[in-house]
């Protein structure tokens, strides 16, 4: 049976691998350097009216602490649903 917690540990271990692939471009730069810097690109589109490049850090953060919010209003939306439906199943049982 899948509970919570295998839930949550899949959805924070995708949330982290992607937030540090974001980063794999910076640290190949240290490890395999070339006569140029690598674009430092984020993964999806989004629109920011500063400078990427500048402010490549702070927009990283950014949206490393919305996925983790985003991930953790959703496994507890799932999970109260998942309480909620194992309660009425149990009530249903009560009541045949």
């Amino acid at each position: 049976m899948i509970n919570t917690l295998n839930v949550s540990v899949f959805a924070y271990t995708f949330s982290l691998f992607y937030i540090f692939t974001q980063y794999v471009s910076i640290l190949l730069d240290i490890v395999v350097p070339l006569n140029v810097s690598r674009p430092r690109e984020l993964l999806f589109l989004a629109e920011y009216f500063i400078d990427h490049e500048k402010h490549f850090y702070i927009i990283t953060i950014y949206i490393a602490i919305a996925l983790l919010v985003a991930m953790t209003c959703i496994i507890a939306t799932e999970s109260f649903s998942l309480i909620n439906a194992l309660h009425a199943f149990g009530l249903f049982k009560i009541a045949r």
